[in-house]
């Protein structure tokens, strides 16, 4: 699989084919306390940068795609943007609304996102989602109109990936900035 059809995941990743794995089933929590623990360290380093881009560019907004139980997005966001937004499943948006008196949380199928949730944000952060999905374009597609497109960057490798509705994201660039 190319980067060009494999939303720039670094070689060798086995994508998810089943669908999302992280919705509550069979009378069973996803959310467990032990993964509220972990989630606040899987890609961290993308929350640090957004937040150290936020500054630099005086981002008021922004908006956490898949933002699980949202620790990332509070920490580190909510102090340097006046509005923060999750989108997550239902059982995720409980536990932020729980927890979170400031920002904005919105419960979302991101495989098949409804058209509910409107809205600009100066920053888009969509972290570890498009891997759970068996349709990759879900997520790309919930980020974006006709008229913007979303843009996904690997921060390890610099590649730049770009999508609009209809077409696949494709590797603009290697270089590192």
């Amino acid at each position: 699989m190319s980067a060009a059809d494999n939303y720039c995941i670094k070689p060798g990743y086995q994508s998810n084919s089943r669908g999302n794995l992280t919705l509550d089933a069979d009378g069973r929590q996803y959310w467990t306390a032990r993964r509220i623990y972990t989630s606040a360290f899987f890609q961290h380093q993308v929350y640090e940068r957004a937040a150290a881009l936020a500054r630099e560019k005086n981002l008021q907004s922004a908006i956490d795609v898949g933002c699980g139980p949202a620790i990332k997005l509070m920490r580190l966001l909510a102090p340097v943007c006046r509005r923060v937004a999750g989108v997550d499943q239902q059982s995720a948006i409980d536990l932020c609304r729980e927890r979170y008196p400031r920002g904005e949380f919105h419960a979302e199928n991101l495989e098949a996102p409804s058209e509910s949730l409107r809205g600009e944000f100066d920053l888009i952060i969509c972290a570890d989602v498009i891997e759970h999905m068996a349709d990759r374009c879900a997520p790309s597609l919930s980020l974006s109109s006709g008229e913007r497109r979303s843009v996904f960057r690997d921060l390890d490798s610099g590649a730049r990936c770009s999508a609009r509705p209809g077409r696949p994201a494709l590797p603009q660039s290697r270089t590192r900035s």
